[in-house]
């Protein structure tokens, strides 16, 4: 078994409206041998609201397939929910929180939670490198799989506006 590579794309397109709500779509890929999963596909869509100047949420539906380390499939449709703000550091610091709870629309005793905190250094207006640090939590995650992760990350971001 290969535990060397683990692998993230994530793709969202958002549809910006003059007034709230804004509708948005993603799509997602990873594979993390790590954390005990060899596959976990999303596709999803839903409403976007900007509540306060640096303050957004989000609720849509996804479907999420998910494969462990065994070739066993889980295919769940999930509600998908989260909280975003931003606050301003310095210049051209910012400290991003972002919180994302998605249950299962079939039992909501099986839902994952993920919180997300990082500082922005933006570097240009298109590029910016972040510090993350991140915990997930998975009520029923695949077999052999822990609950509960924490990591640490740097990101790096370009935006194409």
């Amino acid at each position: 078994m290969n535990y060397d590579s683990a692998t993230l794309a994530h793709l969202r397109l958002n549809f910006l409206f003059d007034k709230d709500p804004s509708l948005e779509t993603f799509i997602q890929y990873s594979k993390n041998p790590f954390r005990k999963f060899n596959k976990r596909e999303l596709i999803g869509i839903g409403t976007r609201f900007n509540l306060e100047n640096n303050f957004k949420a989000g609720l849509g539906i996804m479907n999420e397939n998910e494969e462990d380390l065994s070739a066993i499939s889980d295919n769940t449709l999930r509600l998908s929910s989260y909280f975003h703000s931003e606050f301003l550091i310095v210049e051209n610091i910012v400290f991003d929180l972002s919180a994302f709870l998605q249950p299962s629309l079939n039992s909501f005793s099986d839902y994952k939670a993920t919180l997300i905190g990082q500082f922005d250094f933006n570097v240009n207006d298109n590029f910016k490198i972040s510090l993350q640090y991140n915990t997930f939590y998975d009520s029923k995650p695949p077999s052999n799989a822990v609950k509960k992760e924490e990591g640490f990350a740097t990101v790096f971001s370009y935006n194409f506006n």
